[in-house]
């Protein structure tokens, strides 16, 4: 059995990066895995609603409970109930309900319309009143089959749902190239690379056709997105316009610039003021310039050095060569084989530039072509 005051659910599209956008977002809490993958207790000192209000802009968070508990079935209701009852047994303001889902395929054995009523019921019996329509609280069951644990607990803002990006795919903005992100990567991208919202900026310095600016402006984060081609930089204006129904983003700029003079091209007050740098850079057919691919990331991360925050950090995501997707951390180095030099290469520019690395997941996008997606973290240098 777990219990805790605090227990997060992910989506299941890729766990690995998921847990660490949540981390990223609550970087004072302690975030304790569970027997299930994709729940999550959470301790700390930030009370349930500064949790619900740091991970509003996740793209991996399906619910948050409260008073929650996981307890493993063993083929009898009476003994869940007894163990759910801590759970169910609290000051509850207004009308309640329960809502069901799980995760995988059903526990054997185990209905969870049948623990639902039986919750109705002990709720009914602590002196609550039921509204199926339209509850001011409800009381969440989630099925683990992997795990065959059920997690129960109140619902701290809505019941589980999707993260509603299919209507922000690139295929359906005004303006698109090929290989562009997928609106959940480019969210969780920058929520890893800039953690909690602040003041402080996302700065994409390649946004071609604006993908993490959109997200950025979505989250009601401050951006900024440079590109050396204006062509580039009017197609994501009118992409960012698209995503806000025609209205100018509050938050987020698109500037024409040098991502290799960023000093020069940002304004100074950004200087210092740069939380996270996203990158995902244009390579192949994609790719303008006269820099080879390594050479332009190092003069764009040495320029960078200009305006970051100290404590900034930063996702960079590489074309590599087929490989498997570690949903954990766990491959070797050697295992990495970028499309454009060595991954030894890449280690020894971030390293120039000031850059350790954090953690690093793969992520599939056909069957001749993986991500590498790379976390770091920026160390002055002397």
């Amino acid at each position: 059995m777990v219990m805790s005051e605090v227990m997060v659910t992910l989506r299941g599209w890729h766990l690995a990066l998921a847990h660490a956008e949540l981390q990223a977002l609550l970087p004072t809490m302690t975030v304790t895995s569970t027997p299930s993958k994709r729940w999550y207790a959470v301790e700390g000192p930030m009370s349930v609603e500064g949790i619900e209000r740091a991970l509003e802009p996740a793209a991996n968070v399906e619910s948050i409970l409260s008073h929650a508990t996981i307890v493993e079935w063993n083929g009898s209701y009476e003994g869940v109930m007894d163990i759910f009852q801590t759970s169910l047994q609290q000051d509850i303001n207004g009308t309640v309900s329960t809502y069901t889902w799980r995760h995988g395929k059903k526990i054997d054995g185990c209905s969870l319309s049948s623990l639902s009523k039986m919750c109705g019921g002990a709720l009914v019996d602590f002196g609550n009143n039921i509204d199926l329509e339209q509850a001011d609280q409800t009381f969440g069951l989630c099925s683990d089959a992997a795990s065959s644990c059920i997690l129960a607990g109140w619902f701290v803002g809505s019941t589980p749902s999707a993260f509603g990006a299919e209507r922000r795919q690139a295929t359906e903005r005004p303006f698109f190239k090929p290989v562009s992100l997928d609106p959940r990567l480019a969210r969780t991208a920058i929520n890893i690379a800039c953690g909690p919202i602040s003041t402080n900026i996302v700065l994409d310095p390649m946004t071609g056709t604006g993908g993490f600016i959109i997200e950025a402006s979505l989250s009601k984060r401050n951006g900024v997105g440079l590109d050396h081609n204006s062509a580039m930089i009017e197609g994501a204006q009118s992409n960012l316009k698209w995503a806000h129904d025609g209205e100018d983003s509050p938050t987020c700029v698109l500037l024409r610039g040098d991502a290799t003079a960023l000093g020069t091209f940002l304004p100074q007050h950004y200087h210092g003021h740069i939380a996270g740098i996203v990158l995902d850079p244009p390579y192949g057919r994609n790719s303008q310039g006269s820099y080879q691919p390594l050479e332009l990331l190092e003069k764009t991360l040495m320029s960078a050095k200009d305006v970051l925050a100290k404590t900034a950090g930063m996702v960079l995501i590489l074309p590599i060569h087929p490989m498997t997707v570690f949903e954990e951390s766990g491959f070797h180095h050697d295992e990495i084989k970028p499309l454009h030099g060595t991954f030894s290469e890449v280690q020894r520019m971030l390293s120039v530039c000031g850059w350790t690395i954090e953690a690093m997941f793969t992520e599939r996008v056909h069957k001749s072509l993986t991500r590498l997606v790379v976390h770091a973290k920026f160390v002055l240098l002397n």
